[in-house]
């Protein structure tokens, strides 16, 4: 009997200690303020609010925020339970960003099990990255992401920005594909293709921009 008390009582402290919120905005309101007002937009409807997303099945919340006076920002994962209150199962706040700031641009579910993040370095606009991640065994991890560079093609009037190098590498199956651009006309030139192995980041480790090393 004195250990099945115990037991219970840790389950109880543990429910306890579990912090639980009855919406997205509950959740924003726990994090310290930017300028002195909370991360979410006001003026638009929740639904259309670009910082946020949420899949079909209303189980997952997904949203961003910037994380400081620069434009370094923060990434937050919810789980909603079967009475629809959500807990944090993770939040991502890149510490190193201020020596790299970056801005989140697009926040998409694809699915229930399924969304994407795309980002760029701050002030530079020629670098984006458009990272998936996928829910794997109950566990979010990344995917696959998407390197686009801009560059200057084309001569004299002529002369445009315009794609330069586009990269997508899946991790799940180890494909990379890479597609370059001339210089000279913006035509694409021949796609290279090859596979590597890779081990998966889960989105706890994840941050915008990290390298991924294929295993040796």
């Amino acid at each position: 009997m004195k250990i099945l008390s115990v037991l219970l009582l840790l389950v109880s402290l543990n429910l306890q200690a579990e912090e639980l919120y009855s919406s997205v905005d509950d959740y924003l309101k726990t994090l310290p303020a930017v300028n002195g007002e909370q991360q979410f937009n006001k003026e638009l409807p929740k639904e259309q609010d670009p910082s946020r997303a949420v899949s079909k099945n209303k189980k997952w919340y997904v949203g961003y925020g910037p994380g400081g006076t620069n434009y370094s920002g923060y990434l937050y994962l919810l789980e909603a339970n079967k009475q629809g209150k959500l807990k944090l199962v993770t939040r991502i706040n890149d510490d190193s960003a201020d020596f790299n700031p970056y801005v989140f641009r697009e926040l998409v579910f694809d699915a229930n099990d399924k969304f994407h993040v795309s980002t760029a370095i701050v002030p530079r606009a020629d670098v984006t990255y458009t990272y998936y991640f996928q829910l794997i065994k109950n566990k979010w991890f990344l995917a696959r992401d998407e390197r686009n560079e801009l560059g200057r093609c084309g001569e004299g009037d002529n002369a445009e920005m315009s794609d330069s190098l586009q990269v997508s590498t899946n991790y799940l199956t180890g494909k990379i594909v890479e597609q370059r651009y001339s210089e000279k006309d913006c035509k694409p030139l021949k796609i290279t293709k090859k596979k590597r192995t890779f081990s998966l980041v889960s989105l706890s480790d994840f941050y915008p921009f990290m390298e991924i090393e294929p295993q040796q």
